[in-house]
């Protein structure tokens, strides 16, 4: 299996190396699908499949919510509930980042 250790902003990258390497400053959208570089980065995989992590983080969500639930109806301390509730906030607002950053 292929180790991936970093991420990388393919735009910026592209930006940066036109800026050093490329005669061409400002690509139209035309001259970038005619750039090998452009192309590369274009076709390489992202390093994380956006809908696995997902779906991952929506079932430790769910996870959270059940025992935030469950620990509610035995009457057990409102603390303990909350903290469950909270970490279930936590799952999803970490869904909406990887949406977010992850569809761009």
């Amino acid at each position: 299996m292929k180790k991936m250790s970093r991420f990388i902003d393919a735009d910026s990258y592209l930006k940066n190396f036109c800026n050093r390497f490329c005669s061409v400053k400002q690509c139209t959208e035309t001259q970038k699908k005619d750039c090998c570089i452009a192309i590369s980065l274009e076709e390489e995989p992202t390093a994380f499949d956006v809908d696995k992590v997902v779906e991952q983080l929506k079932q430790q969500k769910r996870q959270y919510e059940r025992r935030a639930k469950e620990q509610a109806g035995m009457n057990l301390a409102v603390m303990i509930s909350e903290k469950f509730f909270g970490k279930a906030c936590s799952y999803g607002h970490a869904i909406e980042i990887v949406k977010e950053e992850g569809g761009s």
